[in-house]
């Protein structure tokens, strides 16, 4: 098939991190934009986009049971300026657009070409070679995105929404329940003693199934404050401190709403 190219747009790749810290803010790959504006052929996709399988999945799952939908081409970034690929939540790659002669789109990434449609408000890839005709699907978390956008921020976003967002009641280990606190999808809490943000570990790139283990950390004005290891429970969540790699259960999280 005789494909012409009418854009290229490239992203910062060669960012090589670590699973998980608990005192850093993990980062996938920051974008470089460019100065190329696509045409208006390739607006539909316009938007950030997160694999499919792995949204249905945290709806009774975590980040740490549902990672495996993350292996592979996990987001996808695209707006009038930048292109941006994330693999397996952990780092980033260069993706082109080219269209052929019955002005079908394709996404080439890695040297592989996916041929890119939408059905009902679904991205669809379509990886397209002799052996192949494998799909993937992606849902739209985010109209668009800054320059200089990490290319976990759709990751991270539905991932706090799905899972942590919601008004709790915050009780110890003998039920003595004290305080409200709201946690929200975009990252920020309102009265929580340990911080005023959170994010949530999504990257277990380095780590064994084995050694899987979901954690939320806290910060106050950008900086690390604390950090726990969560399960998910029916009411709520249950926190144990994550200290010197001792736990112990200190806070339960009871859902109000």
């Amino acid at each position: 098939m005789n494909k012409t190219a009418f854009i290229i747009v490239v992203i910062i790749v060669a960012i090589g991190l670590g699973a998980c810290s608990d005192s850093t803010k993990e980062t996938s790959s920051a974008m470089v934009n460019t100065m190329v504006k696509p045409k208006s052929e390739i607006d539909f996709i316009t938007g950030v986009w997160v694999s499919k399988d792995y949204i249905l999945c945290l709806e009774e799952g975590t980040p740490s049971s549902c990672y495996k939908n993350l292996l592979g081409i996990a987001s996808i970034l695209i707006n009038q300026k930048s292109i941006g690929v994330s693999f397996n939540n952990h780092e980033g790659g260069i993706a082109e657009i080219n269209t052929d002669e019955e002005g079908n789109i394709f996404l080439k990434i890695n040297d592989q070409n996916h041929q890119v449609s939408i059905e009902e408000k679904t991205l669809i890839l379509t990886l397209k070679d002799e052996k192949s005709n494998a799909e993937k699907r992606f849902v739209k978390i985010l109209d668009d995105f800054a320059k200089d956008s990490d290319a976990g921020i759709g990751i991270d976003l539905i991932t706090r929404k799905i899972v942590f967002a919601g008004t709790y009641l915050v009780c110890d280990t003998d039920s003595n329940c004290r305080d409200t606190v709201i946690f929200n999808s975009n990252g920020s809490i309102n009265g929580w003693e340990y911080g005023d943000s959170f994010d949530l570990c999504t990257d277990f790139t380095e780590a064994t199934e084995e050694d899987y283990k979901d954690h939320v950390n806290f910060y106050s004005n950008n900086e690390f404050q604390i950090s726990y290891s969560f399960n998910r429970e029916t009411d709520g969540f249950s926190l144990s401190k994550n200290a010197e790699g001792e736990e112990s259960e200190v806070l339960k999280l009871v859902r109000l709403k």
